[in-house]
């Protein structure tokens, strides 16, 4: 299927046709069809694009994009309304959530959307997201959290507790994990760990326990220049302890109970690193008994949990691809995680879409 699909596709073709309908769009109407887009957007867009990953109820599907386009569709692929949202600049955005019936997006600021219709029930302009906005139940009221740990109500917007440890400046890229009532967020990149206990909260400002765990993070390079070990991975909660990723693909593993770091493990990728490639996107990500952790070079390592590091078993997609600049042709892949379901995983690529399984 997918060769068939490049030797009827002409990308040149496809690039002037999609240039020549925008210049169309902007001369109609040059107010809402000219977008300006911020200046660290517009050098990174390499890494971050326009796609998001949508969400569903099991009865349909909603996909929000990065310029503001927002739909929602039935699983026969009937839609149930398409709508843009405004904003005055095109800035870094993020997978959206679905939250005690609103679809929360963020363009310009927080949106609430009714998910029956689309129609805009709440704005927040001050609040912002790099990573997946995480959906949660806490108290019987539905919440989603930010990147940064800031809570907000799904019914109103309002936020309910903001993370005291927020900061000037970059702290990381990863959304946070929330199990039950507590919250997991690595926080300075993958050095420190963030928990975040709700189950004692109530009224309108929250006051969770808070607890910062420090991981054994080694920020030196063999020379001893400095290193920043960001991750843009969410944490793996699993039997007590913390799993978590860099970008550079040293894996980590933390008991929760004591606050140990357990082991840092250089776990072998062959990521690429570039100023508009991060070579470990992708969250680890827990599937029946094993780790399983992904570069942007198609190369998956899978773990066993456990107190040492153990690996089972390397495996690596190997798609070229025709490149029109100069970077490696091997096609970049996992900048988002492997969804699995059944016996089967599915990766997704810059231009495809990979089943990795039992065949039917």
């Amino acid at each position: 299927m997918a060769e068939a699909l490049q030797q009827t596709t002409d990308y040149e073709k496809g690039m002037e046709l999609r240039h020549e309908i925008q210049k169309l769009l902007v001369s109609a109407d040059e107010k809402r069809y000219k977008l300006k887009w911020d200046g660290h957007l517009a050098s990174h867009f390499g890494i971050v694009g326009f796609t998001t990953t949508p969400v569903s109820d099991g009865r349909h599907v909603w996909a929000f994009f990065g310029q503001g386009v927002v739909a929602c569709y039935d699983l026969e692929g009937n839609r149930r309304w398409i709508r843009r949202l405004e904003a005055e600049e095109v800035r870094y955005s993020c997978s959206p959530a679905l939250a005690g019936g609103k679809l929360v997006c963020i363009f310009g600021g927080m949106h609430g959307l009714d998910a029956a219709t689309g129609e805009t029930v709440w704005t927040r302009p001050e609040a912002t997201s790099i990573a997946s906005l995480i959906p949660a139940r806490i108290k019987d009221t539905d919440v989603v959290f930010t990147r940064q740990g800031i809570v907000h109500r799904a019914s109103d917007g309002k936020p309910l507790w903001s993370n005291p440890h927020i900061r000037q400046g970059d702290t990381g890229w990863g959304a946070p994990a929330v199990l039950g009532e507590v919250m997991y967020l690595s926080w300075l990149g993958i050095s420190n760990l963030i928990v975040a206990d709700f189950s004692g909260v109530s009224g309108e400002a929250w006051n969770p326990k808070v607890r910062v765990i420090e991981l054994a993070t080694d920020h030196r390079r063999p020379n001893g220049e400095w290193l920043d070990r960001w991750t843009a991975g969410s944490p793996v909660i699993w039997n007590g302890t913390f799993y978590g990723i860099d970008q550079y693909g040293v894996f980590y593993a933390v008991d929760l109970a004591s606050g140990k770091t357990l082991y840092k493990q250089d776990v072998g990728l062959d990521e690429m690193h570039t100023y508009n490639h991060i070579g470990v996107g992708a969250s680890a990500t827990l599937a029946g008994k094993y780790l399983y952790v992904i570069d942007n070079q198609g190369t998956v390592v899978v773990l066993e949990p456990g107190p040492a590091c153990k690996q089972v078993a390397v495996n690596r997609i190997q798609t070229q691809l025709a490149r029109d600049w100069p970077i490696p042709p091997q096609e970049t892949l996992a900048n988002g995680a492997p969804v699995f379901e059944g016996k089967r995983m599915y990766l997704r690529g810059e231009k495809y879409l990979y089943c990795i399984g039992e065949k039917p």
